[in-house]
């Protein structure tokens, strides 16, 4: 989730520049980020806007809560500081209770990614090997050309779990409509190419 607002002087201070820092006075369960992390202003005609990111620490819809940030003022004019009212210096972001979309978990995405990595390393591996030990007997009468197929078929059935782990959380729209639209060909492709391989040996 993300918002913003924005800092501006309601004067101009005599003299120096006036560093404001948001910081988050509540507890929350998420973790809230804020861009730019520190706004200097010289005079009132300036207007910065500042970027809160909040994100749920562990996968799980954010809980309504309302955020409370503090922007502490500082100031080479301390009359000017001291004369802001401390009311002032409060922005307040309600989290509005989120529907669940269901999308995947960063921790379920990179584990299936991780394990279609480890399936296209070992077929990388085989492929060497069988390369290298192609006039064994064992190898030559399994016909290194069909283990090929086998492997570039497992590498292509494996690369499938890439666009599965593409959604809405990642990507925009035209990015889940490519990535869903490649799975089915993936897969078709490497199944194909792996049991053609099997059957024509048959």
């Amino acid at each position: 989730m993300k918002s913003s607002y924005d800092i501006s002087l309601g004067s101009n201070p005599l003299r120096g520049a006036v560093w404001i820092e948001p910081k988050l006075t509540s507890l929350s369960q998420a973790e809230v980020s804020f861009s730019p992390e520190r706004v200097v202003l010289y005079d009132s005609s300036t207007t910065i806007t500042v970027r809160v990111s909040i994100i749920s620490t562990d996968d799980a819809p954010l809980p309504p809560e309302t955020l409370v940030i503090n922007n502490v003022i500082t100031s080479c004019d301390e009359a000017f500081a001291s004369s802001i009212d401390s009311d002032e210096d409060f922005v307040y972001i309600n989290i509005l209770d989120v529907e669940n979309e269901n999308l995947i978990g960063q921790t379920a995405r990179w584990v299936g990614y991780a394990l279609g990595l480890v399936i296209i390393a070992l077929c990388v591996v085989l492929l060497i090997w069988v390369i290298l030990n192609r006039k064994h007997k064992v190898v030559s009468m399994s016909q290194p050309v069909f283990l090929y197929f086998v492997l570039f078929g497992a590498v292509v059935l494996a690369s499938a779990i890439f666009p599965l782990g593409v959604d809405d959380g990642v990507v925009d729209q035209r990015g889940c409509d490519i990535a869903c639209a490649s799975v089915p060909w993936l897969l078709s492709t490497g199944f194909s190419v792996i049991f053609a391989a099997l059957f024509s040996k048959v």
